[in-house]
């Protein structure tokens, strides 16, 4: 069936952040690998370019990995907004007692997803539509997409690896952490500029889960 993805990239992110040699994650391969008897147009990656405030090596990872990802033909990157603010929070093991913490948070994403969503649903109706995600703020968009005028088959693939977030698709799965792991680029990727990119050192550790 003709489909399109929508990758929450951030929260894809998370699911897998405590297999760092799985982050250089090729986004084609991945897909096509979870979904290997659909025809898949367009993947959708939704992010925000972070800042180095509280890891200075961060920016330039991303940049490699958005660079890398920009050699593949399918994969479209969309911008939202990264902010780091600080904030007074209560501790875990005592509530009473609180931490000044600088809080990292992605903003624009959940609406920049449910945004595409249903102008792809109304170019095309009545196709396939592939949301990478736990965000619960997407319930209401999903459940919209799959009613007319755009009559959506919608797929929730949940990349946390923790119980799922229902949001009224009309299938739910759960991303294998073996598909990532067999979804990686090559250590280095070559641009159409030709130019290499290369795997981040701090990527290349090696963890089972």
């Amino acid at each position: 069936m003709e489909a399109r993805v929508y990758i929450d990239g951030f929260n894809l992110y998370y699911g897998i952040k405590k297999w760092p040699a799985y982050k250089w994650l090729n986004l084609e391969d991945l897909v096509d690998r979870v979904f290997p008897n659909d025809d898949i147009q367009l993947i959708r990656y939704f992010t925000a370019r972070v800042k180095g405030k509280i890891s200075p090596d961060s920016p330039a990872r991303q940049q490699a990995y958005l660079a890398a990802l920009s050699s593949l033909g399918r994969v479209e990157t969309l911008f939202g907004k990264f902010l780091i603010n600080e904030a007074w929070m209560p501790l875990v093991d005592d509530p009473n007692q609180w931490a000044h913490v600088l809080r990292p948070e992605e903003k624009g994403s959940d609406v920049n997803i449910a945004t595409y969503l249903l102008l792809d649903g109304i170019k095309q109706p009545g196709t396939m539509a592939i949301i990478f995600s736990n965000d619960s703020d997407l319930r209401e968009p999903i459940r919209v997409a799959q009613q007319p005028p755009f009559n959506l088959t919608v797929w929730v693939v949940n990349p946390r690896f923790k119980p799922k977030t229902k949001m009224s698709a009309t299938h739910h799965i759960d991303l294998s952490i073996g598909d990532v792991r067999d979804s990686q680029f090559p250590d280095d990727v070559t641009l159409s500029d030709g130019k290499v990119v290369t795997r981040p050192e701090t990527w290349r550790q090696e963890e089972d889960p």
